[in-house]
């Protein structure tokens, strides 16, 4: 039993290590978290300009002098009811917004960064993980060496650990943002929230990463896996918007139980800093994702690879 699951965990190492470097010799993997690293700088290096201008604004106001630098009056922004309102309406919940609003405001502008975008990267590169080889026939000479079971999974962490880099590279991108145009720049409060954010935003694309592989495993290109893949993230918002109708028509049992089903139903609890909230969101997504790719696991092991 021992050796069998030695056995396991080598192929699973050996699928995972041959997927990061198909990955890295692809040109469309390198592009996507490229694209992604460049715009979390772009949108950052935006959102500090937008800043000054706004402090600007604020100086003039007041009628004192303003600062040649961005951030000097951050936390005279901050007080601003605009700006207490946007991160109420983000976030949906009037307590927690007043608690996100003592982070650093880089982190918490790449906290939205990360859970809005790192779901469409994952998404992107994984889909095509699995239906690619299927259709090249290239699959078939994995599979004489191992279970499809350790293949797929292989893939899985394969993709996660790729967005877990690209993710981590979109986060120093902003840090390095910072330290370079804002005054009053705490780094080490702002790498701490801004890792945090990373993760919380890598958890919650673990979701999509899971529903993205168990669809690649149901199709024999990357492009009809792409295609399946936004019809099923489509029915996924459906499934949620019409839970909550349940909700307000009385059918509050069904309407929660079909909440669980969707990721959206946890995003906001990665928001939140205390492990009552923050624990069980990890756990619900991690889980919506090793389901989504099980069910297509189920169906890829009835099929021709």
């Amino acid at each position: 039993m021992k050796a069998r699951r030695a056995h396991g965990l080598i192929d699973l190492a050996v699928v995972l290590r041959a997927d990061l470097a198909d990955s890295r010799r692809s040109w469309m993997a390198g592009v996507l978290i490229l694209l992604y690293l460049l715009g979390s700088v772009a949108s950052s290096a935006l959102f500090v300009y937008l800043l000054h201008q706004i402090e600007t604004q604020i100086a003039a106001s007041l009628e004192v002098a303003s600062a040649n630098s961005t951030g000097a009056m951050t936390a005279r922004l901050w007080e601003l009811e605009p700006f207490r309102h946007i991160i109420r309406e983000i976030v949906g919940d009037e307590a927690l917004a007043e608690r996100l609003l003592r982070l650093p405001p880089l982190a918490l502008f790449y906290g939205w960064v990360a859970i809005t975008f790192a779901p469409i990267l994952v998404v992107l590169t994984a889909a095509g993980s699995v239906a690619s080889e299927i259709g090249s026939g290239s699959a078939r000479y994995a599979l004489v060496r191992t279970s499809r079971w350790r293949w797929c999974l292989g893939k899985l962490l394969g993709q996660a650990s790729l967005a877990l880099i690209g993710i981590l590279l979109g986060g120093a991108g902003v840090w390095l943002i910072g330290q370079i145009f804002l005054t009053g720049f705490e780094p080490w409060a702002s790498a701490v929230g801004i890792l945090g954010f990373s993760l919380r935003g890598w958890i919650y694309s673990l979701a999509f990463l899971g529903l993205a592989v168990g669809v690649s495993q149901l199709a024999r290109s990357q492009y009809r896996a792409w295609g399946m893949v936004l019809l099923a993230i489509i029915a996924l918002w459906l499934l949620g918007y019409g839970a909550d109708r349940l909700l307000g028509a009385g059918w509050e049992r069904l309407g929660e139980t079909l909440r669980l089903l969707t990721p959206q139903h946890h995003r906001l609890g990665l928001w939140y800093q205390d492990t009552a909230h923050l624990v069980p969101a990890v756990v619900y997504l991690a889980t919506l994702g090793g389901l989504y790719f099980v069910l297509g696991h189920l169906l890829f092991v009835r099929r021709d690879a």
